[in-house]
């Protein structure tokens, strides 16, 4: 399932699915900004992913990740664009191999979570969002598919405000949720995860953009 909540009419996250005979590329992106300047850069950002895939291919995630990073780096030296503009984005990537039971995953500021309903995992991403001063570097870690349901979420889930004391949402609640709901179908998870993130916000604003993107394979 695939949640997708921008904060303003348009906004700077997006997901990226690409079939690859029986497998797939899995993504979510979240461009700095918010609004124009936020659609301006998801704009840039897909065109470089297009760019990278074109010529590393789907299979790489980490080799994708650096090769968008530096599309990106010549897309804006090409172009006159305001100092102010925030040019950085973090980006999660997942080659999904069913012949061999295996994901592939690389990040960039952005983790993938693994829940079996017992116990959730997190497999942090690079240090550094792509577009950052200082290059960042990105390797692919490998796990398996199966038994598992998986998470790529933007940090507007994670910063969301709410509950009692007007608190961020965090990474150990939003672990917690996704044991709780691992098992159940996606269209399930999808419900809970809404309801869960709504009930605690309360009657606060959304801060950011929201995305959370879930896969399993049987």
């Amino acid at each position: 399932f695939v949640m997708w909540h921008p904060r303003d009419v348009v906004g700077g996250d997006f997901y990226v699915f690409l079939p690859d005979g029986d497998n797939c590329l899995l993504g979510v992106v979240d461009c700095a900004g918010h609004g124009v300047a936020g659609a301006l850069m998801t704009m840039l950002a897909r065109a470089a992913i297009d760019h990278a895939i074109k010529e590393v291919g789907a299979r790489d995630p980490a080799a994708i990740l650096a090769r968008t990073d530096a599309a990106m780096r010549a897309m804006l030296r090409d172009t006159e664009m305001p100092r102010s503009l925030a040019t950085n984005m973090d980006a999660g990537l997942v080659y999904v191999d069913r012949a061999t039971g295996l994901a592939h995953f690389a990040g960039a500021k952005m983790s993938l979570y693994a829940s079996d309903g017992v116990t959730t995992q997190e497999f942090p991403g690079g240090r550094r969002a792509l577009g950052e001063r200082r290059l960042g570097e990105y390797s692919n870690t490998v796990t398996e598919l199966s038994g598992r349901t998986f998470y790529m979420i933007t940090d507007g889930v994670l910063d969301q405000a709410g509950g009692e004391h007007g608190y961020g949402f965090g990474s150990r609640r939003f672990a917690e949720l996704l044991q709780s709901i691992a098992g159940e179908s996606l269209q399930d998870q999808a419900a809970a995860v809404e309801q869960a993130l709504v009930n605690y916000r309360g009657d606060l604003p959304q801060r950011d953009d929201i995305t959370i993107l879930s896969f399993r394979f049987e």
